[in-house]
């Protein structure tokens, strides 16, 4: 009986580690969607915005090679941080406002 009762709890355990593990990777899915939508909308409406974007892209996404060679550690910022460093605070405005609107499910909510 006690070997029975081990066993369905390590299953229920692994069980509910595997949809908090689904459901983190399917929210970070959804607010990397829903940033790229800000942008691809952002880059559409004018010439100076596009630009705003394409450095946005070059700045706060991607890793510069000088990062990836360099062993000393670096601070961390947000996207709202990063936007606002590269002279477009609206446009870092507009991505929170986005990834805000993201819903956390429910499971993961919890923790």
């Amino acid at each position: 009986m006690r070997r029975i009762v081990i066993r369905s709890t390590a299953a229920g355990l692994a069980l509910f580690i595997c949809v908090i593990a689904y459901q983190g990777y399917s929210y970070a899915a959804a607010l990397g969607k829903a940033t790229e939508d800000v942008l691809n909308s952002w880059a559409k409406l004018n010439d100076v915005q596009s630009a705003e974007v394409s450095l946005y892209r070059a700045e706060c996404i991607s890793i510069p090679a000088s990062a990836k060679e360099s062993k000393v550690p670096v601070r961390l910022e947000s996207n709202t941080e990063c936007a606002a460093r590269i002279g477009a605070p609206t446009l870092g405005s507009a991505i929170e406002i986005a990834t805000d609107a993201v819903s956390v499910p429910a499971p993961l909510r919890w923790l």
